[in-house]
């Protein structure tokens, strides 16, 4: 993983194998999610809308597909720095 603290992948795989047997993304943003609430400036609201669901926004949406390429495997291996986290805030 890239963009968190090392200290943080730590502790959070950790918990994930002593919960699940093996590193599951599902725990891992789990406890990014507590991270950031203790932090108190964000909240994290898990939703299940996907971006069909959103009206209007096509230029931004699209960007977004087109963006989360830079996350796959192969863009690691390419050497694709670690990105800045872009963050939408809903009103």
């Amino acid at each position: 993983m890239r963009c968190i603290t090392e200290l943080h992948w730590l502790a959070w795989s950790t918990l994930s194998v002593v919960e699940a047997q093996a590193v599951t993304p599902k725990i891992v943003v789990r406890e990014k999610a507590l991270a950031l609430r203790k932090g108190g400036i964000l909240e994290v609201v898990e939703t299940c809308v996907d971006l069909d669901a959103v009206g209007g926004m096509d230029v931004l949406k699209s960007w977004l597909v087109n963006r989360q390429q830079a996350f796959t495997d192969r863009a690691v291996a390419y050497g694709l720095p670690c990105l800045i986290p872009f963050r939408t805030f809903g009103w």
